[in-house]
């Protein structure tokens, strides 16, 4: 099986830097939904049509997240993320990062749906 890990780190390294303090368990997703927990109203994300709040982005998240895993998605699998850089971007991301999925954002938004169909086999 191959693996779904993505880094060039190894344990030890890894153990040391939790250790020291430089990583914590919190996730991007866990800062955000606590931020909803305190501020649901406050405004989380702005692009050039619409700001949401913290409490409407942690909804869209969450909603998100549940379609990825009832589809099959599983922890440690890699998710593409082909979007411009939108709020549904930012969304995407926060699902992969609550679900502990690997997200995989396309900066290059001149692909074609063929070309990005031809990656995926």
């Amino acid at each position: 099986m191959a693996s779904t890990m993505l880094t060039l780190l190894n344990a030890q390294d890894m153990r040391r830097f939790y250790a020291e303090g430089h990583w914590r368990d919190d996730t991007i997703y866990s800062l955000v939904a606590e931020n909803a927990r305190k501020t649901p109203n406050k405004v989380a994300l702005r692009d050039r049509q619409r700001a949401i709040s913290y409490g409407e982005l942690v909804s869209c998240v969450d909603a998100l997240a549940g379609d990825l895993h009832r589809n099959g998605v599983k922890a440690g699998e890699r998710v593409a993320v082909w979007l411009p850089s939108r709020l549904e971007t930012a969304v995407a991301l926060l699902a992969c990062s609550r679900n502990g999925y690997v997200c995989c954002p396309s900066l290059h938004r001149d692909h074609t749906v063929g070309e990005i169909g031809r990656a995926h086999v």
